[in-house]
């Protein structure tokens, strides 16, 4: 931990070189009697007021008391004095104060500099420069209610088991977190809150929260970003033990990383994560928690609790409320808040509320703020119109199945869509061909799979437009090693063809490591590797599939 310490001095300073001398002398016998935990230097002295700046590791402050060692210290400096206050430094608040004692040298005949502050430095580990932004912050009483209000209902539930506290001296952290929320800065804020409320109920050591951002400014992860720089573990261990991190998970960062480098980086991550989960809390920050990234974590963390705090619908009072104050951020009337509404609805969810307001507000600035632009017409994409082929016909045709239809017509603009715009070179996150077909036998879910493979073909969205059907046996062998084989083998047949597996719960054998999970878990990694040219068909009654998908934690991700 870093702190500043405002020393009242009973006296002034007769003799200030010996001061100098002596503030050197133990400072450097302090640290090296602590083993490299602790060190105290005295920077700055005004008349009687004396300023030091100090560093000292968590590990210490669990077995020492950094107030003695502070007294001590003076002590053997022949300092007397009246008082002193202790605060707690973030990093960019230490580094200021480094700062400012390089430029007070000189510059003021009242204040007189005891230190060089090249020496302390050297104790600043410099975790600004490397693949990562980082920035930290001591968490005060300032913000303690989320301001979102879709997360306060969560948050509340949360605290009551915080408030609930422990007989026990703090021994590591039972859970860790994950904030799920559209908005980054909603996230960011409730992320404060934990901490503030964590530390207040001696769950936390320290009230200390260290934001890990992998990307720049501009949302990109920096050129050199891989599993050797990338260095969590420092940080945990020397900055942020005893307090908490932070880290906002962008899947659409993920998204642009080939496999090997998304899997390697993240495993990395989660190594280090499991060396310091006792002693430091982490909080994840992602719009989806069942995005590709944060499932390869908790894939790889399997022995780690998380509790997710998500944002939930909102009544339509509450509702008007967000919309209000969504406006007057926007420096908008928020008396219009009611016109931006769906009427009759008991409950609101986040996007439902921020789609309506990103619609109105695109209305708005045509034809309110700019109308000279009154006349220009929202773009639509045709797409509908453009599908292609017999068998799009031939499943229109078909008596019923109309959520079928609407569902084809979706996948279909969908896909059409993403299309579109990386022809113009824009970026979009990748959308899943893989789906589940639920339902008894005889409703149609073979013949709508058969159409749809060659639906996808007229529409250039599969290379062959083929259909594959195979049950457990033929997917399972009798040998360990040999499914997982036999498994690749019938992807590499059905590549660029429509890969149906029936009765797919049948894969579950009510064991863990069995054949069954060595083929679900060879499906999951198949379908991510040829997601481009292979479309993945899972069917099965409802209830057991439910329960199939819930099997493996990649799987629902891929769906």
């Amino acid at each position: 931990m870093l702190y500043k310490i405002k020393i009242q001095l009973k006296e002034t300073i007769s003799d200030l070189d010996k001061l100098m001398s002596t503030n050197t002398e133990m400072s450097q016998k302090l640290s090296e009697d602590k083993g490299d935990n602790v060190l105290i230097y005295l920077t700055q002295l005004n008349k009687k007021e004396l300023i030091a700046l100090s560093v000292c590791t968590v590990d210490f402050d669990f077995q020492y008391d950094f107030e003695e060692v502070l007294k001590q210290f003076l002590n053997k400096c022949d300092l007397a004095y009246d008082s002193y206050e202790i605060s707690k430094q973030s990093l960019k608040d230490f580094s200021r104060s480094l700062r400012m004692l390089q430029q007070a040298n000189g510059r003021s005949k009242s204040t007189k500099v005891l230190a060089d502050s090249d020496e302390i430095s050297i104790w600043l580990p410099n975790f600004q420069r490397g693949t990562f932004d980082l920035r930290d912050e001591i968490i005060t009483d300032k913000t303690t209610t989320p301001k979102a209000m879709t997360l306060r209902s969560a948050f509340n539930q949360e605290l009551k088991l915080i408030e609930t506290g422990s007989n026990l001296s703090i021994i590591g952290h039972p859970v860790h977190y994950i904030v799920e929320a559209r908005n980054l800065g909603d996230g960011k804020d409730l992320s404060r809150c934990l901490v503030y409320h964590l530390h207040k109920n001696h769950r936390l050591v320290q009230n200390h929260l260290v934001e890990i951002n992998l990307t720049n400014r501009r949302g990109r992860f920096i050129d050199d970003f891989n599993a050797d720089t990338f260095n969590l573990l420092d940080v945990a261990k020397k900055l942020a033990q005893g307090g908490a991190v932070m880290i906002p998970l962008n899947e659409e960062n993920f998204e642009r990383m080939g496999q090997s480098e998304f899997e390697e980086i993240l495993d990395q991550m989660a190594e280090d994560i499991l060396m310091t989960r006792h002693h430091t809390l982490y909080i994840f920050c992602v719009s989806d928690v069942e995005g590709k990234a944060f499932t390869r974590l908790k894939e790889k963390m399997t022995s780690v609790s998380f509790v997710n705090i998500k944002e939930s619908a909102l009544s339509y009072e509450e509702a008007l409320n967000q919309m209000r104050k969504n406006l007057s951020e926007s420096h908008l009337d928020p008396a219009l808040a009611s016109e931006l509404l769906e009427e009759g609805k008991q409950l609101y969810t986040p996007s439902e509320i921020n789609q309506s307001f990103a619609l109105w507000i695109d209305e708005y600035l045509r034809t309110k703020a700019f109308p000279q632009y009154a006349h220009i017409k929202p773009f639509e994409l045709a797409v509908i119109e453009e599908v292609q082929g017999k068998a799009y016909s031939e499943l229109h045709e078909l008596i019923g199945l109309d959520n079928v239809k609407t569902l084809v017509d979706d996948f279909l603009a969908a896909h059409q869509a993403q299309r579109f715009y990386d022809q113009k070179g824009m970026k979009t996150p990748v959308i899943t061909k893989h789906m589940v077909f639920t339902g008894a036998p005889g409703t149609a879910k073979t013949t709508v799979a058969r159409l749809l493979g060659k639906i996808m073909k007229d529409n250039d969205l599969l290379s062959v437009g083929g259909f594959f059907e195979v049950t457990r046996a033929d997917l399972i062998e009798r040998y360990v090693g040999w499914t997982a084989k036999n498994v690749k083998k019938i992807f590499a047949l059905a590549k660029g063809s429509i890969l149906f597996i029936d009765e797919a719960y049948s894969l579950m054998d009510g064991r863990d490591h069995s054949f069954g999970d060595e083929a679900i878990a060879t499906i999951v990694s198949e379908m991510e590797n040829a997601r481009d040219d292979i479309m993945v068909i899972f069917a099965g009654y409802p209830k057991e599939m439910e329960e199939f998908v819930s099997r493996n934690p990649g799987l629902r991700s891929r769906i």
